[in-house]
């Protein structure tokens, strides 16, 4: 398994992005930090602070990233998921943290 210390979100998708991060606990639930990325246009990324900086704790079993996004012109919600929207065109993964 690959162990994570920050997590990127590459915009290739024709949207604004923001994100936040999601992790996983050995109970079964998922839990959301309270850092986000805030609003990023197209062609720019944003990394996130190290993970144990930002409440993601030594033992979670996976961390994701939360993404949210709307169109520039019409400035609505588009998409907020922790999976990968197809829409998006990006690769978002779930890491397993060990």
């Amino acid at each position: 398994m690959r162990k994570v210390e920050k997590i990127t979100v590459d915009n290739e998708s024709g949207f604004v992005l923001n994100f936040s991060v999601q992790w996983l606990s050995s109970d079964g639930k998922w839990n959301t930090t309270e850092w986000n990325s805030g609003n990023y246009p197209v062609a720019q990324s944003r990394t996130t602070p190290p993970l144990d900086k930002i409440g993601v704790p030594a033992d979670a079993v996976a961390v994701t990233p939360y993404v949210g996004g709307y169109r520039v012109k019409e400035r609505r919600s588009l998409l907020s998921s922790r999976t990968t929207h197809r829409d998006l065109r990006s690769n978002l993964d779930t890491f397993n943290r060990l």
